[in-house]
């Protein structure tokens, strides 16, 4: 775009400069979509896996804590992978918060709404179904916190997903960590 050189006193520098800002505005537009794109491309997948049909669904991680909601992933060195969530989105943070838990009964992991009367593993309908914040599911090697949710009006605690190695279901043994793919409202 910037194709001439503008010469001092002939009338061409700020044409010149025009150009210069157009370029400088249009990496920066191309940069901001590519960003977007990535944005739409991880709240989809993660609307599909958590069953969220609201478009208001992402927040960047580069905003981080500002997002009521996580997505996590939970993956060992065995092969075990699964997209997990944390907490809720603004609509119904009072009456859903979603967590994952390991069915004693099953032996499958699961992501649950923890507030929910009638806590039964989605997959065979047990009643054992233990929370990972639970102490017997990890092994307290880190109290550096991935993710957390204040249930103490339900639950009476808070809710907290550390940098520990926990319990994976692939395994059976504590190998598996949690990390955080993304923020959502």
């Amino acid at each position: 775009m910037a194709t001439q050189i503008a010469k001092p006193g002939d009338g061409s520098e700020s044409q010149y400069r025009k150009e210069i800002i157009d370029e400088q505005s249009l990496a920066a537009k191309s940069r901001s979509v590519f960003f977007a794109m990535e944005r739409h491309l991880a709240a989809t997948r993660w609307r599909g896996a958590l069953g969220v049909t609201s478009q208001r669904f992402v927040r960047s991680i580069d905003g981080a804590k500002t997002a009521m909601g996580m997505g996590l992933s939970a993956t060992c060195k065995c092969g075990f992978s699964e997209h997990t969530a944390v907490g809720a989105g603004m609509a119904d943070f009072q009456s859903n918060c979603a967590f994952p838990c390991f069915c004693t009964a099953c032996r499958q992991f699961h992501t649950v709404n923890v507030f929910a009367n009638d806590r039964k593993c989605p997959n065979c309908r047990a009643d054992g179904l233990l929370l990972y914040d639970d102490p017997v599911l990890n092994d307290h090697s880190s109290d550096d916190s991935v993710a957390d949710w204040n249930a103490i009006d339900h639950l009476g605690r808070q809710l907290i997903l550390t940098r520990s190695r926990y319990f994976c279901p692939g395994c059976q043994r504590l190998r598996m960590k949690f990390g955080i793919d993304i923020m959502f409202d």
